[in-house]
């Protein structure tokens, strides 16, 4: 928050949450919107004040953009029975609603205020085309300063610089590297209201936390984006998260040859916003945003208290989205218990211009799933497919097979269709399933470090070596996971040049090895921030050979095969006597045998 003083002037903001909305709707749907909107403060003024004193108060109101159209607008604020009138003051993009108490003292009696704003605003979620630039051409002029590193988004932070370019480094297309972080921070991030509301953790933070709201998804993306090359503005505003309008944080990046484009971290959107985003301010970072600032010109001290109130919104008309895909939905005619499967969509694009669009496959909660909203960018009239990968539940009744609800949303449709679940369990029943949800490498001055996260994503327990190699360094780390479990391991040399490193995981079932190319370029940008191209892992798996059967296991499978069959026969009324008596000595005879195997 900024505060600006010629004497000493102290401004406390606090945020208080309002109603919930009573509308139910998924925000990426949005292409226009009409609202009222109504913004409220509520303050007052403290000390000793004399005449010739002078109090001048700005707040953050909302203006004109090519996204927001102000249609009607009435503000004031309230004071000892008087109203005011503002005067505007841009900043930038930012519009302030300035008002001016020439005479304090006039007010010393009753120094409660009150601010209010109302207006009538319509919203378009643009879809414009998408012009993709090369990020080997660094931008110049005004956009520069919005590479810059600030308080909360440390942008020339080692760690966070090698994690962008090792991470992100699959391209040279600006939109492509716009979609891969904001897709990589709205799955990595988790939504932490209770812990982080009151409060803004910077990128760094936020790294090492991966929890936070919508402030904290930002500052992470930001720094990302800056480290990559892309300018990046913090905007803060109201947005409708599902439920309610409230208070929001999100981002805009400067596209070159095209201009600034929205990306919301949170909410999963990159080069488009849905409508239900209001901009009230844009800056190069959080810290330097108020939407309340209060300046006095007096004798003594003075200090100013204000509550800014949550916003209330009134929906007048809302406009969904419509024919931006033709999508198809394949999924398997049926299922077993705690059977892996995948499901297959194909998407084609029905627009004459590039778009980055999020898409959700939502299965029932009995499901496993690796992941489920993508963000997803298609050329004019382009058609992709997308697979995702499941488990189907665990447990089922006896007897009888079960349907399951299973739904695909796009921004302009939503596809319903069931899974089919029989209570048959697949040949993994029981076994652990571990599987490598995250790798970061990164490289510093002080050498290489690579961060792995592990998974058993099965029902059994599972023991896992991992081998770690990069030139003569090799390193081993065993460890057993439970099924849900989630583990993580670092491995660590001290130096670095350009070349492989190399990951082994060994489940005992397979060994799936990881391979990332370090160029010299990677090794030298550590030192001098120089932009470079690293090349994509490399990733294969080799199951494990399975041991050969002793001469007795074989020798006790045939005689369990051959007395299972004359007991069949019995129970099936079509043996003798004999038959019986036969089955029953080799199964005596089995009982033997096992024993000595076991031996």
């Amino acid at each position: 928050m900024r505060v600006q003083a010629l004497a000493l002037c102290l401004v406390v903001l606090l945020f208080l949450l309002g109603p919930a909305a009573a509308l139910t709707f998924r925000p990426a749907t949005v292409q226009s919107m009409d609202l009222t909107v109504n913004l409220k403060a509520e303050g007052a003024f403290s000390g000793t004040v004399y005449e010739g004193d002078r109090l001048e108060i700005k707040f953050l109101t909302l203006n004109n953009s090519n996204t927001q159209q102000i249609q009607e607008m009435d503000e004031k604020l309230i004071i000892g029975g008087r109203e005011f009138r503002p005067t505007y003051k841009l900043e930038g993009s930012n519009k302030y609603a300035v008002y001016t108490l020439d005479e304090l003292m006039d007010y010393a009696a009753t120094p409660k205020f009150t601010i209010v704003s109302k207006a009538r605003v319509k919203t378009l979620a643009r879809m414009d085309s998408l012009v993709d630039y090369d990020l080997g051409k660094p931008m110049k002029g005004l956009v520069e300063e919005f590479l810059r590193p600030s308080a909360y988004i440390e942008a020339d932070d080692p760690e966070l610089v090698s994690k962008a370019r090792l991470e992100f480094s699959s391209t040279s297309s600006e939109l492509e590297t716009i979609r891969q972080i904001t897709e990589w921070v709205n799955k990595n991030v988790t939504y932490d209201f209770e812990n982080y509301y009151n409060g803004v953790w910077g990128a760094k933070d936020t790294y090492a936390s991966r929890r936070g709201v919508c402030d904290e998804f930002s500052n992470l993306a930001a720094a990302f984006l800056r480290a990559k090359g892309i300018p990046t503005m913090y905007v803060s505003g109201v947005s409708f998260d599902g439920e309610r309008f409230g208070n929001h944080g999100w981002l805009e990046v400067y596209l070159g040859g095209k201009g600034w484009i929205g990306v919301d971290p949170t909410y999963g959107e990159a080069g488009y916003l849905d409508a239900a985003h209001l901009v009230l301010g844009k800056g190069l970072d959080a810290n330097l945003l108020s939407n309340f600032s209060a300046t006095t010109l007096s004798r003594k001290s003075i200090q100013v208290k204000a509550v800014l109130h949550d916003p209330v919104i009134e929906i007048n008309d809302i406009q969904f989205f419509e024919d931006i895909v033709d999508v198809q939905v394949e999924k398997p005619e049926k299922l077993g218990l705690n059977q892996e499967f995948e499901v297959r969509v194909r998407l084609k694009s029905r627009q004459d211009s590039t778009t980055i669009i999020p898409v959700e496959l939502v299965l029932h909660e009995e499901f496993k799933q690796e992941d489920r909203g993508r963000l997803v960018m298609l050329k004019p009239f382009e058609e992709k497919w997308l697979t995702w990968k499941a488990v189907s539940p665990v447990e089922g009744l006896e007897g009888q097979y079960a349907r399951y609800g299973m739904v695909f949303l796009a921004p302009d449709q939503n596809v319903e269709d069931t899974l089919v679940v029989y209570p048959t369990r697949s040949l993994e029943k029981g076994g652990p399933q571990i599987e490598a949800i995250d790798v970061s490498p990164f490289i510093s001055e002080e050498g290489v470090k690579l961060e792995l996260v592990l998974e058993n994503r099965g029902l059994g327990v599972g023991d896992v070596e991992i081998t770690f190699k990069y030139y003569g360094v090799e390193q081993k780390a065993r460890d057993t996971l439970e099924p849900g479990d989630q583990k993580r391991f670092a491995f660590e040399a001290n130096f670095a040049k350009p070349g492989t490193m190399s990951l082994e995981i060994n489940d005992g079932l397979a060994v799936k090895a990881i391979e990332i190319e370090v160029p010299q370029q990677a090794v030298e940008a550590a030192r001098d921030g120089e932009r470079v191209r690293i090349e994509e892992r490399k990733t294969r798996e080799s199951p494990l050979p399975t041991p050969p059967e002793s001469e007795a296991e074989r020798a006790w499978k045939a005689l369990e095969r051959e007395a299972g069959a004359l007991v069949e026969a019995v129970l099936a009324n079509e043996g003798t006597l004999y038959a019986l008596v036969g089955g029953l000595a080799l199964l005596l005879i089995l009982l033997v045998l096992k024993s000595l195997v076991r031996r």
